[in-house]
């Protein structure tokens, strides 16, 4: 028996996407369609009848693939592994936004949803959604600049509003 090798993001990002290098823009329907297919070949189940070492190597496998997978689906884990892998990090240190207004907002907004009944909850979700997106594509286009200090930027605004809408979806109730 073949056991398959390792996957690491950037393995799986090479198999799953045709692509040696990271990537911002990524076709998740695509992804999701090979990772399942990997999935299946990989999954521990499969090797429950054979040697201790191949099913350990498969249960290996088969977490490595879905943090891999988990990483290249979610946008903001997706911008934070692509920009490490040009050498920008984002830690603790840089969780403080220089943008008072965007800081004003979101402190505004985290208030809103304290307070906020279901409508408004929706509301706010809807825009924070909109946000969201544009501050994808300013990272996006800090990228295509190589302006990786704006890129960084970017990113933790990204951050500041993904915690936002973790925080929304929190306060919804079960069926959103």
């Amino acid at each position: 028996m073949i056991l398959p090798s390792l996957f690491s993001v950037s393995k799986l990002t090479k198999v799953i996407l045709s692509n040696s290098s990271p990537s911002l823009e990524i076709d998740t329907s695509s992804l999701e369609k090979k990772f399942t297919g990997l999935q299946r070949k990989l999954h521990p189940d499969f090797f429950h009848n054979k040697s201790r070492l191949e099913h350990e190597y498969a249960t290996n496998n088969s977490s490595l693939l879905n943090s891999a997978y988990q990483t290249l689906k979610d946008p903001l884990l997706r911008v934070l592994y692509y920009l490490t892998k040009k050498g920008v990090i984002i830690g603790e240190e840089d969780s403080t936004f220089t943008d008072p207004e965007l800081l004003m907002e979101i402190l505004e907004s985290r208030e809103a949803v304290e307070e906020a009944g279901l409508d408004d909850l929706h509301k706010i979700k809807e825009k924070n959604d909109v946000s969201l997106k544009n501050a994808f594509k300013e990272v996006q286009e800090a990228d295509q600049k190589n302006d990786l200090v704006a890129a960084k930027q970017a990113a933790i605004k990204l951050q500041y509003l993904a915690k936002l809408a973790e925080e929304i979806y929190d306060r919804l109730p079960v069926g959103r």
